[in-house]
């Protein structure tokens, strides 16, 4: 009972940034679901029915975490005011923040889309198709339909703050320049 207990005093007990938690949750959850079919095996009789029970509860409660770290993410892009302008309209570290978590979430697609499916992140699919212009499938057969959907909106969401932050720079070529250097 310890041993499966743990993951769920991880998830509700770290106050890490989202950003450095979030993988490690996902670790967890990647495992114990891979895990399941042995745990419901082992654990096959009524008298131990409690630690499915407890093992179930820790895997919604990561999911909870998960869930509450992905928001938190997007809203750190929204919230960022640095006022600080990169020199000739280089690179902006929320840039390299934002596309390092990106990338890294990349790698955690499957857990992603397992999560996100059963309880998607509410967003405007309309808004996403038009603003990237391709159709987003709304095919349920589509495996990374959800999380498509959240990298899409994550994207849509910095890419607005890049389009604000390029407003301060005075020179209007300089900040044509910050927005071709970010957005690539």
């Amino acid at each position: 009972l310890n041993l499966f207990m743990f993951p769920e005093l991880v998830a509700s007990k770290e106050k890490k940034p989202h950003h450095e938690r979030i993988f490690k949750l996902m670790d967890l959850y990647a495992a114990i679901s891979d895990l399941w079919p042995d745990i419901e095996m082992i654990f096959s009789f009524d008298s131990l029915a409690s630690v499915k029970t407890i093992i179930l509860s820790t895997l919604k409660k990561l999911k909870d975490s998960i869930h509450t770290c992905l928001k938190e993410f997007e809203v750190t892009i929204h919230k960022d005011s640095s006022k600080e302008l990169t020199p000739q309209g280089g690179v902006h570290k929320l840039t390299r923040t934002t596309m390092s978590f990106i990338s890294s979430l990349s790698e955690y697609s499957r857990v992603l889309s397992e999560i996100l499916a059963e309880n998607p992140l509410k967003r405007n699919t309309r808004l996403l198709e038009y603003y990237f212009t391709a159709p987003i499938l709304e095919d349920e057969h589509v495996n990374n339909h959800a999380f498509s959907v959240y990298l899409a909106s994550l994207i849509l969401v910095f890419l607005c703050k890049l389009d604000t932050k390029a407003e301060s720079y005075k020179d209007v070529s300089l900040s044509y320049i910050f927005l071709v250097n970010n957005l690539q």
